[in-house]
């Protein structure tokens, strides 16, 4: 039976295709990809006005809005995936998850983050049942490989690993212990560290601390007064 009677057409044959080529449609188009270079242009000019303050405290205060997701594709800044990852960290329950991958982000935005190394030591931890994992220690190492002393942070970093002692890197213990002889000179340090021996969980992370203390009390210098 002839094809072209029963209406089908040959496999073999495309109906060419038409497109809505009309000066309206093309006008439409025009405007579309206008506006959206004109947004992209007037966010980044803001960030690089601001200094990224403005739009960093607009991400804090809605870490998952409309405007943070547009500032992280228009002008990725490691901070807004910094503050996004904390703020699935403070949910209850944490999002680990998110908290990973926007923590990933950032490293992959601004690798020496140090800081960021520390969040993902936590994150690889938690979800290793409490427990510094092979990835948590080499998060660990690259965290002080960027910065070996740093009072900044130096109470949180000694204490989550004091806590966690027993699953500790022996490079990772060394670096720790380290850190504790080079601060101890600075007075703060001193009382952070005492009153850290008080809290501490872990029998094995106290005891090493006390040893640590009890050889520097017996031959350090005057210390160094800090707020």
């Amino acid at each position: 039976m002839d094809k072209q009677a029963t209406g089908l057409r040959s496999p073999d044959r495309q109906e060419p295709q038409t497109f809505d080529v009309s000066p309206q449609a093309r006008s439409r188009s025009s405007r579309l990809a206008r506006g959206a270079v004109r947004r992209r242009a007037a966010l980044t000019l803001a960030v690089a006005t601001l200094g990224g303050a403005g739009a960093l405290l607009g991400v804090r205060l809605a870490p998952d809005s409309a405007f943070a997701q547009t500032l992280e594709r228009v002008a990725p800044l490691p901070q807004v995936a910094a503050v996004q990852a904390q703020a699935a960290l403070d949910e209850v329950p944490s999002d680990l998850p998110r908290a990973r991958a926007l923590t990933l982000r950032e490293l992959s935005i601004a690798p020496t983050h140090a800081e960021a190394w520390l969040r993902l030591a936590y994150i690889e931890t938690v979800q290793s049942s409490d427990q510094l994992s092979p990835a948590a220690n080499a998060a660990l190492k690259q965290a002080y490989a960027l910065a070996p002393v740093d009072a900044k942070f130096a109470t949180w970093r000694l204490g989550f690993i004091l806590e966690h002692w027993q699953s500790a890197d022996p490079a990772v213990r060394a670096f720790a212990l380290d850190e504790i002889n080079v601060l101890w000179r600075e007075t703060s340090f001193r009382r952070s560290m005492r009153s850290l021996l008080l809290t501490l969980d872990n029998p094995s992370g106290q005891m090493a601390l006390s040893l640590r203390v009890q050889a520097l009390e017996r031959r350090a210098p005057p210390a160094i007064l800090t707020p």
